[in-house]
């Protein structure tokens, strides 16, 4: 997950209490605009994912609250199954 644009809005801190209220682990960065990739809408928040060509983003849809952001993260994330290793 990544943040992107002004660290003093609510969008910003709906992103600080979103870490270890989803049903699956991210990493959480925060960067400015000049770092977005073209098409991120500023405030803004996307998800990459390894199997991804480009990132999802969301920037606010929605009731505003950090529950709308939680449940995107929820129906975005990849769930974690099993690891893969030599013994199967």
């Amino acid at each position: 997950m990544v943040y992107y644009g002004d660290q003093k809005n609510s969008m910003f801190k709906t992103f600080q209490h979103a870490p270890g209220r989803t049903k699956h682990r991210f990493q959480y960065y925060t960067t400015s605009e000049e770092c977005a990739l073209p098409g991120t809408s500023f405030p803004g928040i996307s998800v990459f994912r390894s199997f991804d060509e480009k990132p999802l983003s969301w920037s606010g849809e929605g009731s505003a609250g950090e529950g709308t952001l939680i449940d995107w993260m929820n129906r975005e994330s990849v769930p974690h199954f099993f690891d893969l290793d030599d013994h199967y």
